[in-house]
């Protein structure tokens, strides 16, 4: 049986600004504070504190990061769908992996 490395929450170093906010809004989100508790012990302001919660739990973990890191959802060219669609076409028995080999050998 393996064994799990204990590492408790607050000796993780913080070396991100969306971990240091995930930080700040965890004890909120398992209940052992409230945001007014939570910005006056980090002297942070409320707004910024509840702004950073609800982003949270609307978006998860990329609601943390700054808007322009992550400014649209991941894009896949028209033209990688166009030619999986024709491989698909040709040979319908084939597995996905075998039609992406296919795909990147042809590239």
């Amino acid at each position: 049986m393996s064994t799990q490395l204990a590492l408790r929450f607050d000796e993780v170093s913080v070396t991100f600004p969306a971990q240091e906010r995930y930080h700040t809004i965890a004890p909120i989100l398992s209940g052992k504070c409230s945001p007014a508790e939570q910005a006056e012990r980090l002297n942070l302001g409320y707004s910024t504190v509840t702004r950073w919660l609800r982003q949270f739990r609307e978006e998860g973990l990329p609601g943390l990061f700054p808007a322009n890191q992550y400014p649209r959802e991941p894009y896949t060219p028209e033209r990688v769908i166009v030619q999986l669609l024709f491989f698909k076409c040709c040979a319908p028995k084939a597995s996905d992996f075998e039609l992406s080999r296919g795909y990147c050998e042809a590239v």
